[in-house]
């Protein structure tokens, strides 16, 4: 059952791509020089977005990032599943000093504040969800260092952040579809009252702008942050826990 129900996605998935790319402009059409002033000089109005690498990434080439997400998804399957199957004594890690750990006790908050911020505001400034969630990841590298795999298990689980990143990838991809019926990743939520906004011209700063642009930032985001912290917890542990 579970096989004929993973081909029938898989087909649905193909089909969907193929009819996608038989629409597609010719290969060099329009030619490179005209695209790239299309995005220089039209993204902001047609995205609402300040920062043009983040419109490129999340808007006018979001079915390549599409891609990336999937293989960030799935090296991180990977790495669990060899992980998982790597048997033997676990070697314990042993926790840094006082000073370390309460200099992360102080930091934990602030690393994580700001790798949201980033994700948040990354059609704005420079950044976006995979430099924010990058960065939030870091804050978990820090705390499982500090107090060593074993004492933070309890707080940072394997599960929860499976469950997390499999939410965000699947975000990402309901994001995709849900534009659509006009165009692939289209802006579909302009004139909206959540990141609806979008201004004429120049964005002076408003956060409310960007339509899908800041949930695709979010979506990848928690994927991101979701799977590097997956295999932070997998390397320490060094795969199956032994029995105590």
């Amino acid at each position: 059952m579970n096989k004929k129900i993973g081909f029938l996605a898989f087909a649905v998935v193909f089909v969907f791509l193929f009819l996608s790319a038989m629409y597609m402009h010719p290969f060099g059409e329009p030619n490179e020089k005209d695209m790239d002033n299309h995005f220089i000089e039209k993204g902001q109005n047609d995205t609402g977005a300040n920062n043009i690498v983040t419109s490129v990434v999340f808007d006018y080439r979001g079915y390549d990032t599409l891609g990336e997400a999937t293989v960030l998804f799935t090296a991180v399957t990977g790495v669990a599943v060899a992980f998982s199957m790597a048997y033997g004594k676990k070697k314990e890690m042993k926790e840094m000093s006082k000073i370390v750990r309460t200099v992360t006790n102080i930091l934990y908050s602030f690393i994580i504040i700001f790798g949201f911020y980033i994700i948040m505001h990354g059609h704005l400034t420079p950044g976006g969800g995979f430099q924010g969630g990058a960065v939030v990841a870091s804050a978990f590298a820090l705390l499982v260092i500090s107090y060593s795999a074993l004492k933070i298990k309890g707080i940072l689980k394997k599960e929860n952040f499976s469950v997390s990143e499999c939410s965000g990838l699947f975000a990402f991809i309901a994001l995709a579809f849900l534009g659509i019926s006009t165009a692939f990743f289209y802006n579909f939520l302009a004139g909206g009252t959540v990141f609806g906004n979008i201004p004429a011209g120049i964005n002076p700063g408003d956060l409310n702008t960007g339509g899908v642009i800041p949930l695709m930032n979010i979506a990848v985001g928690v994927e991101v942050l979701s799977g590097i912290g997956l295999i932070i917890l997998y390397m320490f542990t060094y795969g199956k826990e032994a029995k105590e």
